[in-house]
């Protein structure tokens, strides 16, 4: 993650149990908690809810925040938000318990949606689009 350093980035300490990356930012509108976060698809039940449980704990205390990353969950339908795999289940329960709306629309990696981006409000992310495929990655890249 690279912030430009007139936002005042502050890096929020998290374990090493899962890869992720919170930072605020402060802007003119106050305080943003961003969060990066790469789940790899093979994850158990259990490391699901050692990941989702984080996220929980790291946002249930901020107003703002944006979460982008790969998660890897291939079965949830993003316009019902469901899911009939239980660890998909559980995942979108915290989403909806943090009032987060997911705004990637399109495929990124062949008819799934794996690559997200969760706000607490829209207007904190603009124009998100779903390009090629950048180098040995087989996802799209968001831009």
């Amino acid at each position: 993650m690279a912030v430009k350093k007139h936002l005042k980035p502050v890096q929020i300490e998290t374990s090493d149990a899962c890869e992720t990356l919170f930072v605020d930012i402060l802007g003119s509108c106050g305080r943003t908690r961003i969060c990066l976060v790469y789940r790899p698809q093979s994850y158990t039940y259990d490391q699901n809810v050692v990941l989702v449980n984080l996220i929980r704990e790291k946002l249930c205390s901020v107003s703002k925040c944006c979460v982008f990353g790969d998660f890897n969950f291939t079965h949830i339908n993003w316009q019902m938000y469901e899911s009939n795999v239980t660890s998909e289940r559980y995942f979108l329960q915290c989403i909806m318990e943090l009032n987060l709306k997911q705004l990637v629309v399109e495929p990124t990696r062949e008819m799934n949606i794996l690559d997200l981006c969760l706000t607490s409000s829209e207007d904190l992310v603009a124009g998100i689009e779903v390009r090629e495929t950048f180098s040995t990655s087989d996802h799209c890249v968001l831009s």
